[in-house]
C-alpha cells in the first residue's frame, strides 16, 4: 500500500518510444524483494498469423529482447531494450516461451536464465524484469526502457515510384533553370 509509481513515456525517435519508471515508497517501513516486469504479446503478422521469431539480444545492463515477423512478410518488428543506466538492478530479458497471454512474474523471468541468441519461433510474449531489491522508506527508484519498432521493408514498387518521382523532379527542375535562363 505504500508503494507508489509514475510511469512517463515519451517519443525520442520516429520509430521509438521510451518509458521511465519512477517507484516510490511513501511509508515509514522498508520494503523488502521489489521486483517489476514490462512485457507483452508482440503479434507481428496480424489476426490467425501471431508467429514472431523472438530472440534474447542481451542480458543484464544490456537486456534487450526482440521479435520480428519472419513469416508472413510483414517486415515488422519490435525490440524491447533496457535503458537503465545505474548499476543496481538486476535486469533480465525473457521470452515466455509457450504462452502469448499470461503476466510474467518477474521472479521466473529472473530466475530463468535465457542466454544470448536464446530464440523461438512462435506465439510468445517478451519481456524485461527489474530486481529492485529493498527499498528504504520514503525512497525512490528509477529505471527505464524502450521499445523500437521497425517498420516494413518497402516493396519494388515503391521504389519504383520513388525513383520516378525523383526523375520527375529533377526534370522539372531543369526545365525551370532553361527557363530561367532563356529570359
Amino acid at each position: 500500500g505504500d508503494l507508489s509509481f509514475l510511469q512517463q513515456a515519451s517519443i525520442t525517435a520516429p520509430n521509438q518510444l521510451s518509458v521511465s519508471v519512477t517507484l516510490h515508497n511513501s511509508g515509514s517501513t522498508a520494503i523488502t524483494g521489489v521486483k517489476w516486469g514490462v512485457g507483452f504479446d508482440p503479434d507481428q503478422g496480424g489476426s490467425t498469423r501471431n508467429t514472431t521469431l523472438n530472440t534474447i539480444l542481451g542480458q543484464g545492463a544490456f537486456a534487450a529482447v526482440n521479435a520480428f515477423d519472419s513469416l508472413y512478410g510483414t517486415g515488422m518488428g519490435v525490440t524491447l531494450a533496457n535503458t537503465t543506466t545505474a548499476g543496481a538492478y538486476a535486469i533480465a530479458a525473457y521470452i515466455n516461451s509457450g504462452d502469448c497471454c499470461t503476466a510474467v512474474d518477474p521472479a521466473v523471468a529472473l530466475g530463468a536464465g535465457q542466454l544470448v541468441g536464446f530464440s523461438t519461433l512462435a506465439d510468445d510474449s517478451i519481456s524485461l524484469a527489474y530486481d529492485i531489491g529493498d527499498m528504504a522508506a520514503n525512497q525512490s527508484v528509477t529505471f527505464g526502457y524502450s521499445y523500437t519498432f521497425a517498420g516494413p521493408v518497402p516493396e519494388p514498387e515503391i521504389y519504383a515510384m520513388m525513383a520516378a518521382g525523383l526523375g520527375l523532379m529533377g526534370f522539372v527542375a531543369r526545365r525551370r533553370k532553361q527557363q530561367i535562363a532563356a529570359a
